[in-house]
């Protein structure tokens, strides 16, 4: 709709076609397009890769994007900070409707120790610098490259 209503829809001759599905169950382009000059996808999960649909888009990349066409977004990187212990919101079982559920706060901290915790963290409650893990280039990526680990190092803020 929003192709449409700005002139561009493939539907009125203009040079947008949106395609809304899998394109794994893709088996050609609209149109009778063999390749397309632009991909545009939001594929990204929480802390990137989680439940993304990266995968897909590269699908969509090797088989219908021209040589030297664009991607966007293009390039994504993955960074880390640490949190202080107000980030992970264990302060609200002190005091739940005057109800003291500190020994949930005890058990989901014990739980965080054990299991990554990806949570909306304030800026404020971050207690290091943010130092980037991985670079990815959509352009030249394979799938495997999104399976990684990294050392890194946190400095701690002033």
């Amino acid at each position: 709709r929003i192709a449409a209503r700005n002139g561009l829809s493939s539907d009125d001759g203009g040079p947008v076609a949106v395609v809304a599905g899998k394109v794994e169950d893709l088996q050609e382009l609209p149109g009778g397009l063999k390749q397309v000059d632009v991909l545009v996808s939001e594929w990204m999960g929480y802390a990137l890769l989680f439940e993304s649909m990266l995968d897909s888009v590269l699908v969509a990349r090797d088989r219908f994007l021209k040589p030297g066409g664009a991607m966007l977004p293009d390039r994504a990187t993955i960074y880390i900070a640490g949190g202080g212990s107000d980030a992970g919101g264990l302060g609200f079982w002190n005091d739940v409707y005057g109800f003291d559920m500190s020994l949930l706060a005890d058990a989901l901290n014990e739980a965080s120790q054990k299991d990554v915790v990806v949570a909306a963290v304030k800026g404020e409650q971050l207690v290091t610098e943010a130092v980037p893990i991985k670079q990815l280039d959509l352009a030249t990526m394979t799938a495997a490259d999104a399976d990684f680990t990294a050392d890194f190092t946190l400095q701690p803020l002033e």
